[in-house]
């Protein structure tokens, strides 16, 4: 079961905002500059974590993480040309 996490960061270096684009990009879609939506699994997320910590400097850095429910991703509002994102299918090959 993938659980949507709502993941927003400001970093202070350019070499650690280039990575953490970059790790995000490989767990989720950019739906801003700074902000990623990620369907993942709990094992996924826990990883997710630890390596988000080993990137960014806790004195430096923010990086916040919200899990949207089921429920709540139902009652989303989005103004422009986003979507509410729908949890999706995987196949593996």
């Amino acid at each position: 079961m993938r659980s949507l996490y709502l993941i927003s960061y400001d970093i202070s270096d350019e070499k650690r905002l280039r990575k953490m684009a970059k790790l995000l990009e490989d767990y989720g879609y950019r739906v801003q500059k700074s902000v990623f939506e990620c369907f993942l699994t709990e094992s996924m997320y826990e990883e997710l974590k630890r390596k988000i910590k080993l990137l960014i400097k806790e004195n430096e850095d923010r990086v916040r993480i919200y899990q949207i429910c089921r429920h709540c991703r139902k009652r989303a509002e989005i103004s422009g040309f986003a979507e509410v994102p729908e949890e999706e299918e995987f196949v593996i090959v």
